[in-house]
This record gives structure tokens, C-alpha cells and sequence, in this order.
């Protein structure tokens, strides 16, 4: 038990740290994100979009901030709005799935997602001008494998959009997501209800708290604010699942190492006591202390393999029902295997330590007498 409580809690350490190394593909640090909903309002405004625009410009004005952006949904948030998407120019191209997100000017530079060709979101973008998008290289691959995207007209929902820009790749809805195709709309171009928005700063983020909600203060004092987070708070909250799934096997497997030595321990203790004569009459005999001693560490390191021989494959098929919670490493990852290994040998050490020791330490006259 000890050793499958230890292999798969090892196997769900190293998932965590992958999942927390990993390069989401935009910059987490000092990232402020802060839900607005002109609906909870008492006196909700008539021209959302003004309101919105108004918000962000109080909130840049605060110092300490370096950009601000808005977006219909977080990276980390929920799944995001999937459109009917169509290529006019590749009517041969099958329709994926593709994500829609409405954002503001700046919301690249904010994010700190690199925007490699075409130009970002303007002020001139509104709803009397060409519907435009930018798209991620993802939805380059798939929909224009062979061609440049810029200039190109996709359809979205029945209505033609011309491809502006084209940004790097990023997780979205998860870091265990795969990337997917996403496109991304000026928020000036629709009418939305909701939106949240994303502040870069040079300070510690929750530190602009106050600051932040007296500047939405001045535009509406009856807008409550809640869920706001960081960036980084997000993502530890997307992980909660895998760091309750780590804490409890690793809990399991704590309780399960220090049973086992206590266990040896005690069993090795019982057979110094039990073999003392004999002890005696080998030391007697010529035997050195670290003869008598290795014995009984012998005699531990045995049941250690034992259990290792025994445990190692009911450890292996379990990981391999277990493969979906794991991420970036496969169940049979040989780093773990003889990490749980060498775990197991060094606790069977630490339990016949101190029985090895009142072995060595065994006088042959007192040994003798007692016999």
C-alpha cells in the first residue's frame, strides 16, 4: 500500500509542478481581473458601451496602472461563445470549433500575447465600420494552411468579418486544454452586457483594489464589485481539483510510510530481542558489530523489496486508469518508479536503525549469562 499511495502521489506532484511551469503563452504577473456587470446596477446605464469605455479610462488614470483592457470572458474563465464560422474563399474547409471572444483596444498589449502580423484593435473600429477579427495561429493552421490570413473574410454567424491581425497561440479554459482556434472581436462593434476588465500594473495587483472601486465609485456608486482576483489566483483556483487530488494521495501515502515503519521497526526490534543469544555467541565467536547489525538490516531490506516486487505493478496499472488526471507525464514514468523505490529502501533503513544499533551494541558476557 505504502508503495502504490507513493507512486501515484508522486506521479500527482510532478503533474501539479507541470501544470504550475507551464507557459500559458501571456504574462500572469501583476494581472488584475475584476468583473463588471452594468446590470447589477440600481440605475443601469443606457449606453453600455459608453460606460464601459468610461471605466476603463478612470481605472488607466490611476497610478500604478500600466495598460488596461476589456474582454467578454477571463482566459481562465468558463467556455467562451462558439460561433457558426465559415471560409467563403474555402468552401472545401470543414467547420471546427472556434472560440469568439469580444475584446477591447489594447487587449493584446495588456495580456502580454504577441500580436505577429497586421495591426491590433482602433478607436475607428465601431459598429458603422467593417466587421473585423484577429485570430490566433491556431485558427491560421487550420483554416488557411497555405495561405496568408490577413485580408481574408471569414463568416461568422451569417455575417462577414475581414481578418486583421494575427496573434501567438495561448491556453484558454484550462491549462490541461488543448489550443484551440479563437477569434477575437472588437467589443466596439457589439453590444455587450457584461465584461471584465484587465489591469496591468507595476504594483502589486490587489493592492489597487481601492483605488480601483473608487474610480468605478465616480461613474456608478450603486455598481457592486465582486470576484475580483489576480491573473495567478485564477489559475491556482483552475488547478483546485489536481491540488486536492496531490494533498489527499499524498496524505494517504504519508500515513501509509509511516505505518510501514513503525511496522518494521517494531518487527525488527521483536527479532534482536528474540535473537539476543545468539547475537551474543556470534560476537563471542569473532563476529564485528557492523556483521551483527547488517543482518538485521538485511532482514528489513528483504521485506522492503518484498513489498516493492508486490506493489510496483498493482501501482502501474493503477496509474494507468488514473492517466487523465496527469499532465505532461505518462504512468510509467521511470523518475517516479525509482524516486518510490529508493523511498521505500530508505524507510526500511530508518526502521531497523535503532534495532541494528542495539544489536551491534550487544556485550557477549551479558548475552551468554542470560542464556
Amino acid at each position: 500500500m505504502s508503495v502504490l499511495f507513493v507512486m501515484v502521489g508522486g506521479l500527482l506532484c510532478r503533474t501539479l509542478t507541470n501544470l504550475y511551469r507551464m507557459d500559458p503563452g501571456f504574462v500572469t504577473e501583476n494581472l488584475l481581473l475584476v468583473p463588471i456587470d452594468p446590470g447589477n446596477s440600481l440605475s443601469p446605464p443606457r449606453d453600455e458601451q459608453f460606460f464601459f469605455d468610461s471605466v476603463r479610462q478612470k481605472i488607466a488614470a490611476i497610478p500604478g496602472v500600466r495598460s488596461v483592457a476589456l474582454a467578454s470572458t477571463t482566459l481562465t474563465g468558463g467556455p467562451g461563445w462558439i460561433p457558426k464560422v465559415s471560409i467563403p474563399s474555402r468552401p472545401e474547409a470543414r467547420t471546427r470549433k472556434s472560440l469568439l471572444l469580444s475584446v477591447s483596444e489594447g487587449y493584446f498589449t495588456t495580456l502580454g500575447i504577441n500580436l505577429l502580423q497586421g495591426r491590433d484593435f482602433l478607436a475607428t473600429d465601431t459598429e458603422d465600420s467593417q466587421r473585423v477579427v484577429i485570430v490566433n495561429e491556431e485558427f491560421a493552421r487550420l483554416f488557411f494552411p497555405d495561405e496568408n490570413p490577413l485580408g481574408q473574410t471569414v463568416v461568422i454567424d451569417d455575417e462577414q468579418h475581414v481578418i486583421t491581425g494575427l496573434c501567438s497561440d495561448h491556453k484558454y479554459c484550462g491549462l490541461r486544454r488543448d489550443i484551440m482556434p479563437i477569434l477575437y472581436r472588437p467589443h466596439t462593434q457589439y453590444e455587450l452586457s457584461r465584461m471584465t476588465c484587465m489591469i496591468r500594473s507595476v504594483l502589486p495587483p490587489l493592492s489597487l483594489v481601492p483605488a480601483m472601486r473608487q474610480a468605478v465609485a465616480e461613474i456608478d456608486r450603486s455598481l457592486p464589485l465582486e470576484g475580483i482576483t489576480t491573473q495567478k489566483l485564477a489559475i491556482k483556483e483552475s488547478l483546485r481539483l489536481e491540488r486536492l487530488m496531490t494533498s489527499l494521495i499524498g496524505s494517504f501515502a504519508f500515513l501509509a510510510l509511516a505505518l510501514s515503519c513503525i511496522g518494521l521497526y517494531g518487527l525488527m526490534a521483536y527479532n534482536v530481542a528474540r535473537r539476543t543469544g545468539e547475537m551474543g555467541i556470534r560476537k563471542a565467536l569473532g563476529a564485528r558489530p557492523w556483521d551483527v547489525a547488517w543482518s538485521i538490516l538485511r532482514g528489513a531490506l528483504t521485506l522492503a523489496a518484498i513489498g516493492v516486487a508486490v506493489g510496483l505493478p498493482v501501482a502501474l496499472a493503477l496509474s494507468c486508469l488514473m492517466r487523465s488526471f496527469f499532465y505532461g507525464i505518462e504512468p510509467h514514468d521511470p523518475t517516479t518508479m525509482i524516486g518510490t523505490v529508493v523511498i521505500m529502501l530508505a524507510v526500511a533503513v530508518l526502521a531497523a536503525w535503532i534495532p541494528a544499533r542495539r544489536a551491534a551494541r550487544v556485550d557477549p558476557m551479558v548475552a551468554l549469562r542470560y542464556e
